[in-house]
């Protein structure tokens, strides 16, 4: 199995932003009954009204998606205990601008082939708020809500990736999903 990182992952694959172009129904994620009919289905028309914008791993080889990543605009409101790591001046918000991982998946067949297909686009999410920081809108926080109905290691795997339980009396209502954020401030 190949590892993927960062640094060497334009030698195998391209991200693009979702088109008509891109081959969606090959993607043959590891869950079928949600994220891959979302992609299938949705994520062109979720796209064209402004409410998510999926981007896609393309394989340089075969043009085949490998991964994709949909992200929306988002806040996250964070008890007192949690703001202290972040060494925020005291602020007039309630809440942090954050950019959600609304969806993440990997098609099967490349997950046999390559590995951390996942932390290579939650490192792209974290590139977008890095631009949208520089050019455009202030973003401190990445979120998700680890989907622990379906897979109740998720939370292991975003943890490896930066992210924290979140804990605010907000976000303990849910029950299938455990929010989680990350800090992106540069150090």
């Amino acid at each position: 199995m190949l590892l993927v990182t960062s640094d060497n992952f334009n030698e195998y694959f391209v991200i693009e932003r979702l088109s008509p172009v891109h081959h969606i129904a090959a993607f043959n994620g590891d869950n079928p009954n949600e994220y891959t009919l979302f992609f299938k289905q949705d994520a062109l028309k979720h796209q064209e009204i402004h409410i998510s914008n999926t981007f896609v791993l393309v394989d340089k080889e075969t043009k085949g998606i490998a991964a994709y990543i949909s992200l929306i605009a988002d806040s996250v409101t964070l008890r007192e205990d949690e703001k202290v790591p972040l060494q925020i001046p005291p602020v007039a918000f309630e809440t942090l601008p954050a950019i959600k991982i609304a969806k993440l998946a990997a098609d099967q067949h490349y997950t046999q082939k390559y590995h951390h297909l996942g932390s290579l686009m939650i490192d792209f999410a974290r590139n977008i708020a890095d631009e949208c920081n520089e050019k455009f809108i202030a973003c401190r926080v990445l979120t998700v809500d680890a989907d622990i109905e379906y897979n109740k290691e998720l939370p292991t795997f975003y943890e490896k990736n930066g992210f924290i339980a979140l804990h605010s009396k907000k976000y303990t209502k849910k029950t299938r999903t455990l929010p989680m954020w990350a800090d992106i401030f540069p150090n």
